[in-house]
C-alpha cells in the first residue's frame, strides 16, 4: 500500500500524458480510471519488488500496455497495429513490410462520437430482427466469471498461479509469457503447457455446458 500511494504521480503524469498524445479524443477521466487499474494490478503482479523505483517503471509499462490496447479496442485494430501507429513505427525503410501488415496507418480519434445507449432504447433499435434462439440470453457476465473464479479456484496451485498471470480478472491479457516465467522461475514452454492444460480442464468442466 505504501509503494502504491506513492506512486499515484505516475497516474497523474500517465493521464496528463496520453490525453494529450491522444489528441484529447479520450475523457480524461477514461484515462484516469485505466491508469488507477493498471497501478493496482501493477502492484497485483508486482509483488516480488520490494523498491518503489523499480514498481514506478513496472506500472508506468502497464498503465502504456493498457492505454495501447484500449486504443486497439476503440479502433478495431490490432494491439501491434496500434503500438506502432502511437509511436510512428511506420518508417520508410518498413513501410513496405507494414503495408502487408497492417491496413490502418494513422488513428481516426473519433471517440468522443461513441454514443452509450439505454438498454430501452437498444430494445427499441433490435426488436423487429429475427434472431436464432439465444440459449444463454438469460446468463449475464457476472455469473459466467462466478463459474470461471469458481473452477479456477480447483485447480492446483501452479496451474492457478500461471492462469491468473496471463489473464486478469476481465479476461485481457496480463504478463506474457517470458514475465510469468521469470516470475515462477520456471521454463516458458511449461507456462505454455500449464496454460493449454487449464484451459483443456475449462473447456471440459460440466459448469460451462451452458455456454456452449
Amino acid at each position: 500500500m505504501k509503494v502504491v500511494e506513492g506512486t499515484l504521480d505516475v497516474v497523474f503524469d500517465s493521464t496528463r500524458c496520453w490525453y494529450e498524445m491522444l489528441n484529447k479524443s479520450i475523457p480524461m477521466e477514461e484515462i484516469y480510471n485505466l491508469s488507477i487499474d493498471s497501478l493496482m494490478n501493477a502492484a497485483k503482479y508486482c509483488i516480488h519488488f520490494s523498491t518503489k523505483m523499480c514498481f514506478r517503471s513496472y506500472a508506468y509499462e502497464f498503465i502504456k500496455r493498457n492505454m495501447i490496447s484500449l486504443v486497439a479496442r476503440k479502433e478495431r485494430i490490432s494491439y501491434k497495429n496500434a503500438y506502432c501507429i502511437i509511436y510512428n513505427k511506420f518508417t520508410k525503410y518498413y513501410e513496405e513490410e507494414n503495408r502487408l501488415l497492417y491496413n490502418v496507418y494513422e488513428l481516426s480519434y473519433d471517440y468522443t462520437k461513441e454514443i452509450s445507449y439505454k438498454p430501452s432504447s437498444i430494445y427499441e433499435m433490435i426488436r423487429k430482427e429475427i434472431y436464432e434462439e439465444n440459449y444463454i440470453k438469460n446468463i449475464s457476465s457476472g455469473e459466467f466469471m462466478k463459474d470461471y473464479n469458481n473452477s479456477i479456484n480447483n485447480l492446483d496451485n501452479m496451474e492457478k498461479m500461471v492462469i491468473e498471470l496471463l489473464y486478469d480478472k476481465d479476461g485481457f491479457k496480463g504478463l506474457t509469457y517470458k514475465e510469468a516465467s521469470d516470475y515462477l522461475g520456471i521454463p516458458i514452454n511449461d507456462i505454455s503447457n500449464l496454460k493449454r492444460k487449464v484451459i483443456r480442464k475449462l473447456k471440459n468442466n460440466s459448469k460451462f455446458n451452458k455456454y456452449k
